[in-house]
């Protein structure tokens, strides 16, 4: 199957530019909770979904109201004017589900993960004009969820459209499945004319995070979302601590349109998304934080003492760890798997410098390539040549080169400082991480090495995120200023509008 075949015409008439909204309960369980249910969110959403089968994963558990919820969708349609939708996984679903012209038809997460089933569902619908859309296979396989939609396609089911609802993994995280956004970016670089649905609900497992993941969604184009939506989420049937009120629904979908949305991916390669860190239980190092971050740029974190600024900083490089959150770094997301690869690409400057007094400068500058050299050729210092010349050259950079072979308790503080951003620059990192680089040094020094950071910035095109104090400093040399207070952003916008906002770090 070739992208080319791949056909949008039928979501772009339907969705008219705008991001689609599918809403309604996980599960239909009476006539008159699906009927009020539709009526609350019809100005919200185009599409009105309900489960009427409900595949669970053990016995005993609520499986659906079975084919009478078909006649209440019916009826959703004839009331409101809404399409409605639901799931099948087998045949016979199929069919009733035709029978009652139910416009939209999704297949699950757990039919997606087999090819026989697929195969079935796919032949049942032979020839249908009715759209489908395929959540992905519950373990992280996108061959497999690829594999499903061109069962579809080759039994001449043309109007396609595919759901991230996240994936299933042994290790707990702070979602209930894991989003895991490189296979859906994967699949969307693919496939750019295949309907990209995110499935927040499934993916949060909790609704405090689907406005967060609906804006994320956004940012990295999604071409709408399906949300459970109830009138009584607490008491709901199934899934109830995932299912958001109709106010909320349409809270979140008026939120998210107005914020900013791009077509160039590659502006927002990274992002943090609420990001939350505790200490012993009781201390809220972050709460909830999240910003996206363009290449190349100069962003200052400004804040008081204990605000969050270094919690922030050694969690994107791997040096805490976090309860919530998400830290996607060059579109790839921060894990156990990645956080090495992460690391070698990012550079990191320490208030203290993190020197070893007693060896060189070049071999300090040298140190920041053990992660990519051989250990134990590393624990000797036997670098190669190249890394030698690339040292003296990260030295020459920062305007050292004459004190290369100087012990760095011979330096200033300031000349120190200068070393530790060489040993960042070393390996040529996409992103370097700052912090409080001029805490230690007076205002002279202070001054030299924010224009050296500066300098690399433009010249070598490296995103830098630079704690700071001093607010002087943050409007000269940053393009974009973020305030934290107490763990969470209270601003975050233009340098040039720093001043007008600075009270409300120091309120």
């Amino acid at each position: 199957m070739k992208n080319t075949e791949i056909s949008k015409t039928w979501f772009d008439k339907l969705a008219k530019n705008e991001p689609l909204i599918i809403a309604g309960p996980c599960s239909a369980e009476t006539e008159e909770q699906v009927l009020n249910i539709a009526h609350a969110v019809k100005d919200t959403a185009k599409v009105y979904r309900a489960g009427i089968w409900k595949p669970r994963t053990r016995p005993g558990y609520f499986e659906g109201v079975g084919a009478p919820g078909l006649k209440w969708l019916q009826k959703v349609k004839e009331e409101t004017g809404m399409l409605v939708a639901t799931e099948v996984a087998s045949a016979q679903h199929v069919d009733l589900a035709l029978r009652h012209d139910i416009d939209i038809l999704w297949i699950g997460a757990r039919s997606t993960v087999s090819p026989f089933v697929v195969q079935e569902i796919a032949e049942a619908l032979r020839g249908t004009d009715k759209p489908v859309l395929i959540k992905n296979p519950v373990n992280p396989d996108l061959a497999l969820w690829l594999g499903a939609v061109e069962r579809l396609y080759s039994c001449d089911i043309q109007n396609l459209g595919v759901i991230h609802r996240g994936f299933s993994t042994y290790e707990k995280t702070g979602y209930r499945n894991s989003p895991e956004w490189q296979i859906a970016i994967e699949l969307q670089s693919k496939f750019p004319n295949l309907p990209l649905i995110l499935d927040p609900s499934h993916i949060a497992g909790q609704r405090e995070l689907i406005g967060d993941l609906c804006q994320m969604g956004l940012d990295l184009n999604y071409d709408g979302f399906i949300i459970e939506t109830h009138n009584d989420p607490d008491n709901a049937w199934s899934d109830a601590a995932q299912q958001i009120e109709p106010e909320t629904l349409a809270n979140i979908v008026r939120n998210v349109r107005a914020r900013e949305k791009t077509n160039d991916r590659s502006e927002f390669k990274s992002q943090i998304k609420n990001l939350r860190k505790n200490f012993n239980n009781q201390t809220h190092a972050l709460k909830g934080v999240s910003f996206k971050v363009k290449k190349g740029e100069f962003i200052s974190v400004l804040g008081p003492s204990g605000s969050g600024k270094t919690t922030l900083l050694r969690s994107i490089n791997g040096l805490e760890t976090i309860e919530n959150g998400e830290i996607i770094f060059n579109k790839n997301i921060i894990n156990n798997y990645t956080l090495p690869d992460v690391q070698r690409k990012t550079g990191m400057i320490f208030q203290e410098f993190n020197l070893v007094n007693n060896l060189s400068s070049i071999n300090n500058v040298l140190t920041g390539l053990l992660n990519s050299s051989s250990k134990f050729l590393s624990m000797f210092y036997l670098f190669t040549k190249e890394q030698k010349l690339n040292a003296l050259q990260a030295l020459d950079t920062v305007g050292l080169l004459e004190k290369s072979y100087n012990r760095v308790d011979e330096l200033s503080g300031g000349q120190r400082q200068r070393v530790g951003i060489a040993r960042a620059i070393i390996k040529k990192p996409l992103l370097l991480l700052a912090d409080e680089p001029v805490a230690s040094l007076d205002p002279k020094a202070a001054l030299a090495t924010m224009q050296l950071l500066k300098k690399i910035n433009k010249e070598f095109n490296i995103t830098i995120l630079c704690n700071l104090h001093q607010v002087e400093l943050a409007s000269r040399f940053s393009d974009r200023v973020i305030g934290l207070s107490n763990g969470s952003i209270v601003f975050d916008d233009d340098a040039k509008f720093l001043n007008k906002n600075i009270n409300k770090l120091y309120s």
